[in-house]
């Protein structure tokens, strides 16, 4: 008769510490999700079609300023140019994980030659300028057009398509 009025207690012990542990709850913090041009920025090595490095280049986020729009600073595009360029925006897609990026210098640039170039998105099937997961896939046309004669440079007007992927 002990031992099963030990066994009870026991199993009755057992019984109360198990339904005693509960799990703390722990407060979740949620995470503060960044804008799509902040996802963005960084520093990227960019390749040539077939995967062969070319350049590395800096892709900042430009805070818009009044009414203007949300802007990237291409750093070494193109291993020869900086410059800044406004991104089509729609507050619709802050949050999204793939977005155009739209590369169009101002006219003309200036590379660190310290010659005149025109540079601007164009679109393909496979290389479409969208961002995603942390891959840019670069379609865009450069020219020298207008400058190549007075500059004295060779004549350029040709389609480039280049990976450029995020380093963390």
């Amino acid at each position: 008769m002990i031992q099963i009025f030990k066994c009870t207690f026991y199993f009755a012990l057992l019984f109360s510490l198990i339904l005693s542990c509960k799990k703390d709850k722990v407060p979740v913090n949620p995470v503060e999700k960044k804008l799509i041009y902040e996802r963005i920025s960084g520093h990227y090595n960019v390749y040539d079609s077939n995967l062969v490095f070319l350049y590395e280049m800096d892709l900042e986020y430009v805070v818009r300023q009044n009414n203007e729009l949300d802007s990237i600073r291409f750093k070494n595009f193109n291993n020869n140019f900086n410059f800044s360029t406004h991104q089509n925006t729609d507050n619709n897609y802050d949050y999204v994980d793939e977005k155009f990026i739209g590369v169009s210098s101002p006219f003309p640039t200036k590379g660190k030659n310290n010659k005149s170039y025109s540079m601007y998105s164009k679109e393909d099937i496979v290389y479409d300028n969208f961002w995603r997961n942390d891959t840019i896939r670069l379609c865009f046309e450069m020219h020298n057009t207008p400058w190549w004669l007075q500059e004295m440079v060779p004549y350029v007007d040709r389609i480039e398509k280049q990976i450029a992927i995020k380093q963390h």
